[in-house]
């Protein structure tokens, strides 16, 4: 699939470290560190611009 974020091999590097934190209970804290009560939605606004050479 073309245009992801990341690569599949990071993708699947990181699903392996998120199941290493969950089986050793690590995730617990990962949770407690970025709680926050601002909401758990994220909006993004961004304009194009057209790139010198871009057509």
């Amino acid at each position: 699939m073309k245009n992801l974020l990341a690569s599949a091999e990071e993708i699947a590097a990181r699903c392996q470290r998120l199941a290493a934190d969950i089986n050793t209970g690590r995730i617990t804290e990962i949770v407690k560190k970025y709680e926050n009560d601002y909401g758990d939605y994220l909006f993004i606004i961004a304009d194009k611009v057209e790139l010198k050479g871009e057509r």
